[in-house]
């Protein structure tokens, strides 16, 4: 059948034809004239235009009669992947369901956190840790000035690093109780 011929046997002008054709609804045979089954069957299932949209064209890829069952396995086997079954794919979104599961329940039982929360929290003690050793110089610096041996300069600055210390694990014990 010609595509005029099939246009009026659709009810519809030649320009609508050629436009599916464009489009690749409309197959066409060996002999040169369109596969009317072919071409039927890609016209009712193609979705509904919507107000706003467009109609997607059928996959390109499809072999002269080929379904697109087949066409998917073909393209499979070509590409060298094996195919999930149904029942393997259906296992394997509900193994990763359960895993999402498990991670939303660990995260509200405290037990996993979020990275950029930690980096944030690691950020703020590093933060800590930076100020109070840039303070120790001044803290220190008078009692070691006036001191006349090498084991007393170590002892002060001994207790300052200690005390430093103990603040910053004072700080951390009351933030995370």
């Amino acid at each position: 059948m010609s595509l005029s011929e099939f246009a009026r046997h659709r009810g519809v002008s030649r320009q609508s034809v050629m436009n599916w054709k464009k489009a690749g609804f409309v197959v066409m045979g060996e002999a040169g004239g369109v596969n009317v089954a072919e071409t039927e069957r890609r016209l009712s299932e193609r979705p509904a235009i919507r107000k706003g949209g467009a109609v997607k064209p059928p996959p390109t890829n499809l072999l002269q009669g080929e379904t697109v069952e087949r066409a998917a396995e073909r393209i499979v086997v070509e590409e060298g992947r094996a195919p999930h079954t149904l029942a393997e794919a259906a296992r394997i979104k509900e193994n990763y369901l359960a895993k999402l599961r498990q991670l939303e329940f660990d995260q509200k039982a405290g037990a996993v956190v979020e990275v950029a929360e930690v980096a944030r929290e690691v950020s703020t003690e590093y933060a800590a840790v930076r100020a109070a050793l840039l303070a120790m110089p001044s803290k220190v610096a008078p009692k070691v000035a006036l001191m006349r041996s090498a084991e007393e300069v170590k002892v002060a600055l001994d207790e300052a690093v200690s005390q430093a210390l103990e603040g910053l694990t004072r700080d951390a014990v009351s933030v995370g109780a």
